[in-house]
């Protein structure tokens, strides 16, 4: 799964509390969200701007590399 669904954000209060960045890798017929943004969180807020910034940077790395994979650090 590619594209700019793959990093989702959803508050997160029930949990530690902001917001979740997930990687939507699942099928939400076999689950709920809640439960596989837990299982997939990537990073947690607690500003809803932040999370949504991160999301957007890390959809942003699929579209132009192909991969969600993290560039090595000073490659950003």
């Amino acid at each position: 799964m590619s594209g700019p669904n793959l990093y989702r954000v959803l508050p997160w209060s029930n949990h530690e509390g902001g917001y979740v960045v997930y990687r939507h890798c699942f099928d939400d017929t076999k689950c709920s969200v809640e439960d596989g943004a837990a299982v997939h969180k990537t990073a947690v807020f607690m500003h809803e701007d932040a999370a949504r910034d991160y999301c957007d940077y890390r959809n942003r790395l699929v579209d132009l590399n192909g991969s969600d994979a993290l560039p090595p650090i000073g490659r950003a």
